[in-house]
């Protein structure tokens, strides 16, 4: 069974015994206690058969060798869904006798949230890919239509690598906006942007299996983040995109143009397009590869902002009902600057302007194979 296969089981399993709750918030003490626990070991199970590192192949220094980006992200959508529905049974457990009704709403709304996780992960989410709709294989009369053609993919490509990665950004700020107990924390969230932070073990088993599926959902995505030098210029790139969005309240495709170097791989396109050798056949091939890498990035920024729709909930659970600790604010921090650095750093694959990652044949790539 695939990674995304045992995800999607685990996330099904876990919104049974949620909605299993449900139904028993005003039931008997004992029933709603039964409830709790099933859904405790529901999520413990799905955990241990979702080990971020297990599927992916782990180095001696416990980091990834290899992060499939697909897996990476749909295990750290599951681990941020499963935290939220964990925080509100939590919430709905502690209310006294006859407030039933509330924790049901609680529960409603994580297990909204979370049946929907669980359709993405079983490849049901509704709607169209939003870029590279399906078309008929390119076939250019002659070689002008060809390289007229494939320029002109290329530099929609372009966009929709930066529309994408500034529609999710935005949406993310907003969200940091309306929590201004988080703003505070960003800076020292860049500092630790590739550690491990402190989740203390706070409240009960359910609080606790929470905090436990936030840290694997921040650690996948740390996992997607280069190192060495890469992590530096992420850390950089994501600093000033903050700044920026501070002082203009909105990122812009001219802001991540700049951020993700789109000027300097037009130009390192259009070299390309202008070498000998040339065959319509190669041109349009490519023209169709750049047009699918659309849609895959498209695909990939949907799944990416349904993660921060997620860590934004929980960010809120961990600022208002986790409790009162130091370093919570931090920990809340970190989640969405990590989606916000997975997206640029996913954004530079698909343009290929960054030396690393290369986990994606990006635009560059496709390309360089037009040369004979």
């Amino acid at each position: 069974m695939s990674y995304t296969s045992r995800a999607a089981s685990t996330s099904r399993s876990v919104l049974a015994a949620a909605n299993v709750l449900r139904s028993k918030m005003d039931a008997t003490p004992r029933e709603r206690e039964a409830a709790a626990r099933r859904l405790a070991d529901a999520a413990e199970r799905g955990m241990t058969d979702v080990d971020p590192w297990r599927p992916l192949g782990v180095t001696g220094t416990g980091r990834t060798a290899e992060l499939n980006e697909d897996e990476a992200l749909s295990g750290a959508l599951l681990h941020f869904s499963m935290s939220h529905t964990l925080f509100a049974a939590d919430e709905a457990m502690s209310e006294g006798p006859g407030d039933g009704e509330a924790g049901r709403q609680a529960l409603d709304r994580a297990t909204s949230v979370h049946s929907g996780v669980t359709r993405l992960l079983r490849d049901e989410s509704s709607g169209p890919v939003r870029f590279g709709l399906q078309a008929e294989p390119t076939r250019s009369a002659n070689l002008g239509a060809a390289v007229a053609a494939l320029r002109d993919q290329t530099g929609q490509t372009i966009t929709d690598v930066l529309q994408g990665a500034t529609e999710v950004t935005g949406r993310v700020f907003d969200s940091l906006k309306q929590r201004g107990g988080i703003l505070g924390a960003i800076g020292d969230a860049l500092d630790k942007l590739n550690e491990a932070l402190p989740l203390s073990r706070l409240g009960s088993r359910l609080a606790g299996l929470a905090l436990q599926s936030l840290e694997k959902a921040l650690r996948l995505l740390r996992g997607l983040l280069p190192t060495g030098p890469g992590l530096e210029r992420v850390r950089l790139r994501v600093a000033e995109l903050v700044k920026r969005l501070e002082q203009d309240g909105s990122p812009g495709r001219l802001l991540f143009g700049e951020l993700l170097d789109a000027d300097g791989v037009r130009t390192r396109a259009e070299s390309l397009l202008s070498a000998p050798g040339l065959t319509p056949a190669r041109l349009d091939e490519a023209t169709d590869a750049l047009r699918d890498l659309s849609g895959r990035f498209g695909a990939t920024m949907d799944k990416v902002s349904r993660t921060s729709v997620v860590a934004a909930t929980v960010a809120g659970y961990l600022l208002t009902h986790v409790g009162a600790a130091a370093h919570l604010p931090l920990v809340a921090a970190a989640g969405f600057v990590l989606v916000i650095a997975a997206t640029l750093v996913i954004a530079a694959d698909h343009l290929d302007s960054w030396p690393e990652p290369a986990r994606v044949k990006g635009v560059l790539g496709i390309l360089g194979g037009v040369s004979p």
